[in-house]
């Protein structure tokens, strides 16, 4: 899952846009990078101009027969795709910060941006609105292997919590966010 959205955290009171996802499959990594492309474009936005963050390394699909997909392999997907020599793409994805009761925190955080109404989402995002709609943050055992609904829900977490955090913390006003 990758999710494009804008912050507004100018006035310490954030406003979340929810603008685009892009819901990947089991498919090449360049197929991703070209969706995900796509998808910035489409919104008249360049990478250049996002902040990226994105999970750590796993597996796509179910248990050890998916795709193993990370950060760099993305990375270098972009780069082929961009024709960009190894190491040489003018943006990192970032690796979302992930600690103790991080989920509780992320989940919080984008509960009080939606019950303070600073949160918009554009139709176009079905599965992201779905999982927000039917997200439980914990799951029962028998639940957590048919559960559908964390992916949108960490890469929203992924993506404005890292940011906020950062503003906060170091008083840094991005112009625009992105997660992947």
């Amino acid at each position: 899952v990758a999710i494009l959205s804008c912050i507004n955290i100018e006035d310490n009171n954030p406003y979340l846009y929810v603008l685009d996802e892009y819901i990947s499959s089991m498919a090449p990594p360049e197929t991703h990078a070209r969706a995900i492309l796509d998808m910035i474009d489409r919104n008249g936005l360049t990478p250049e101009a996002c902040i990226w963050t994105g999970d750590g390394e796993h597996t796509s699909g179910r248990g050890k027969t998916g795709q193993r997909i990370s950060n760099l392999i993305l990375i270098r997907a972009f780069e082929k795709l961009l024709h960009y020599p190894s190491g040489r793409l003018p943006w990192r994805i970032k690796r979302a910060y992930k600690y103790k009761h991080s989920i509780y925190y992320g989940i919080s955080q984008l509960a009080v941006i939606m019950s303070r109404r600073r949160f918009q989402i554009q139709p176009r995002c079905k599965t992201t609105i779905e999982s927000i709609r039917n997200y439980i943050i914990k799951p029962t055992q028998s639940e957590k292997s048919r559960f559908r609904y964390g992916h949108a829900i960490d890469a929203l977490r992924y993506n404005c919590v890292n940011i906020i955090s950062n503003h906060h913390n170091r008083k840094i006003i991005p112009r625009k966010a992105q997660n992947v």
